[in-house]
């Protein structure tokens, strides 16, 4: 639950014999254990905040900082820091470290932030610190400088692999709403969907399914899933954009959860995810059909289209799609064989009910969801007569101007 550091309510757990145990009472290693999982550091700030000295002692451990320092911000960074903590101790460093230094180079209020964040640095030099600093900093150098920053986050990093998980992770990390940190969804989302052409694209590419490893998609129905990838990230304006990062998220959506097709195990049944036992058998299937329910929103919503699809007529136009990529929409004995009708049934009035919506890139355009952009095409009347037509048809929403 949400922390605050002026709570006067103990920190509890339930014990066995249904009492409420207080985590102040708990012995060092116990805390120890307990905080070993959690892998948020703007908890461990919180309960490193709380009055509690136990508490407060075990949450700022540089054992529990030392791995978030590393994935978020990298090895090169963290060799700079572990120097820098260790000069100052020993008195060696009174001037502003470099890696304190360099975020703030092309910001006259980041030069302002480094000083006052130096004066904290010199008073309590650490990892738990240092991750805080460079958390205000570094978000502000991203946005104002994506390749620059990139530079200094895979500095300590020898391979594209390794780059590339450290970018992706920072993204992810600076894109969630966090007290006293710029947001970096804009220019992140804008970095992991470049185009081909762009000479950072390799980086780009590996960085985007580096961002997708820290979602949580084990066992999670395809429904669910996709409205997550809708709410968590910004929807670029580009249908180019939006197929990279469907794509990305796709293979990740059924990466996670292929040992539950593998076992046939009761997860995949219970989540929906692998209806029929097996059938998101590739990153293609999962794909097209969380296409096909973004066009099915868009069918669905938009007042101008006078003429909805029926449910069967999704279905029908949905397997045909599916068919195009080798699924057999037809064999309902063969393994990966044809999607059950209940089960698009479901997807479909799911859709209905409850339309699918996405965060604004409020960059392009104000209080407006990029698939409410879809619902508020203009047309002739004329309704989507296949899966293919809406997909194009889809295509040039988004490469329409925004409305005002």
């Amino acid at each position: 639950q949400p922390l605050s550091p002026s709570a006067p309510q103990p920190l509890i757990l339930s014990s066995s014999a249904s009492q409420p145990l207080s985590l102040s009472v708990l012995p060092a290693d116990a805390l120890s254990a307990i905080f070993q999982r959690v892998a948020d550091p703007e908890t461990l700030c919180r309960l490193s905040s709380l009055s509690c000295t136990s508490i407060s002692v075990a949450a700022s451990s540089s054992s529990f900082w030392k791995p978030l320092f590393l994935r978020v911000w990298g090895k090169g960074l963290l060799s700079k820091v572990e120097a820098s903590i260790a000069a100052v101790q020993k008195g060696e460093e009174r001037e502003v470290p470099q890696w304190m230094e360099e975020p703030s180079r092309l910001s006259s209020e980041q030069q302002t932030a480094v000083r006052e964040s130096h004066v904290i640095w010199l008073k309590r030099p650490s990892l738990k610190t240092a991750f805080c600093i460079l958390s205000r900093l570094v978000p502000s150098y991203f946005n104002a400088d994506v390749d620059c920053c990139c530079l200094l986050l895979t500095e300590g990093e020898s391979s594209l692999a390794e780059r590339a998980e450290v970018v992706g992770n920072f993204i992810y990390f600076a894109s969630q709403p966090r007290p006293n940190m710029v947001n970096v969804k804009h220019a992140g989302t804008k970095f992991l969907t470049v185009a081909k052409s762009d000479p950072r694209m390799d980086l780009s590419r590996e960085s985007r399914l580096a961002y997708f490893r820290n979602y949580n998609l084990k066992g999670m129905d395809l429904m669910s899933a996709l409205r997550m990838f809708l709410k968590i990230g910004l929807m670029p304006s580009e249908a180019s954009r939006i197929c990279r990062l469907l794509w990305a998220f796709a293979g990740e959506l059924h990466t996670q959860n292929l040992d539950c097709e593998a076992e046939g195990s009761d997860l995949s049944k219970k989540s929906g995810l692998i209806p029929s036992g097996g059938r998101w058998v590739s990153q293609d299937v999962v794909y097209l059909v969380m296409w096909s329910l973004l066009v099915l929103n868009a069918d669905a919503h938009n007042p101008h289209v006078k003429k909805k699809m029926r449910v069967h007529e999704w279905i029908k136009n949905t397997n045909l799609a599916l068919e195009g990529v080798g699924f057999d929409s037809t064999n309902q004995e063969s393994e990966g064989g044809a999607l059950r009708e209940s089960e698009l049934s479901a997807m479909y009035h799911d859709v209905i009910e409850h339309p699918l919506q996405a965060q604004v890139d409020h960059h392009r355009a104000t209080n407006r969801m990029v698939l409410d952009r879809i619902t508020e095409k203009k047309s002739t009347g004329s309704s989507f007569s296949g899966f293919f037509e809406a997909v194009k048809s889809m295509f040039d929403v988004f490469k329409a101007p925004l409305p005002e």
